[in-house]
């Protein structure tokens, strides 16, 4: 998905859809414009706005590539499951 989030009506749940497409191991790569860096602040989505939802759709962040000029790109992972007990599976 590239700079599209901030366009997104329900990315939450967009992205939570997402989940059971991906293999195991697989990583889900976002390429969102970044609101600090942006000259267009409506067209982008701040880091921790994008972290937050992402984790609210149930991934965590493992990665942010920062080299491009407006854009991050986020590498993420489905969360892991927690198992009875509180110990976590795979």
């Amino acid at each position: 998905m590239t700079n599209t989030c901030h366009r997104l009506e329900m990315p939450i749940e967009l992205v939570r859809n997402l989940l059971p497409t991906l293999k195991d191991g697989g990583r889900l790569v976002i390429v969102e414009r970044d609101h600090d860096r942006s000259a267009t602040k409506d067209e982008a989505t701040t880091k921790g706005d994008f972290i937050r939802q992402m984790g609210m759709a149930g991934f965590d962040l493992i990665g942010v590539d920062t080299s491009m000029r407006e854009d991050n790109i986020y590498v993420c992972v489905p969360r892991k499951r927690q198992a009875r007990g509180g110990s976590r599976t795979t």
